[in-house]
């Protein structure tokens, strides 16, 4: 067995887990980008524990090899963190839809 096959029978227990958390957190990625879409009013407690969990997505993704993840949930993540919150603590982001779609579209294929 070589080292690359090793490594690989290594992570792959890591990267079940990694794809179990990813479908659990799944449905409140949906209800995100359905609400986004229709342009909802969201609050910043909201968008900061997508971004917090985009973080965390874009370091593992890219460590377990879901390169095309990591870098959507980096892109979330960007999106999320230009946003100017308005003064009565809530926003609504434009342009954040088709971003996250393409997130979405990733998360889907990594589990």
């Amino acid at each position: 067995m070589s080292d690359a096959e090793k490594l690989d029978a290594l992570l792959e227990p890591v990267k079940a887990s990694f794809r179990a958390g990813l479908k659990q957190s799944l449905p409140s990625f949906i209800e995100f980008n359905q609400d986004t879409a229709e342009n909802k009013i969201l609050t910043p407690n909201v968008y900061g524990a997508i971004k917090s969990q985009c973080h965390k997505i874009s370091g593992s993704a890219k460590t377990l090899g879901f390169k095309e993840l990591g870098d959507s949930a980096a892109d979330v993540e960007k999106c999320i963190g230009a946003i100017d919150m308005s003064e009565n603590g809530h926003t609504t982001v434009n342009g954040i839809s088709e971003i996250f779609n393409t997130f979405l579209l990733n998360v889907r294929a990594a589990i």
